[in-house]
């Protein structure tokens, strides 16, 4: 994880570096499985979305970009058919070799 200074204000930014738990570099389109859902990512979330989200964890999902704080986009389809797209911390993730 490393920290940017922007401009108006210089705020301090949290980003976090594309490694996943292992510190292996990871890239969009990559193949990663969920290893767990940070309490980051579920907290404040529905029951229903959050239920949705542990569901994954120990699945293999894609990568499709990283967000400017370096979070990992994910999409996924739940059991009910709904899309879900989350966005989560790189070390939540272990890339599928």
């Amino acid at each position: 994880m490393q920290w940017k200074v922007t401009g108006m204000g210089q705020r301090m930014v949290k980003r976090y570096e594309p490694l996943d738990c292992n510190g292996k570099p990871i890239f969009a389109g990559d193949s990663v499985v969920l290893v767990r859902a940070s309490e980051k990512l579920i907290a404040g979330l529905p029951d229903e979305d959050q239920k949705a989200i542990q569901a994954q964890v120990g699945n293999v999902l894609k990568v499709n970009e990283f967000d400017e704080y370096g979070h990992a986009e994910i999409e996924f389809v739940d059991t009910e058919g709904m899309m879900h797209t989350i966005w989560i911390e790189p070390s939540c993730l272990r890339k599928q070799e």
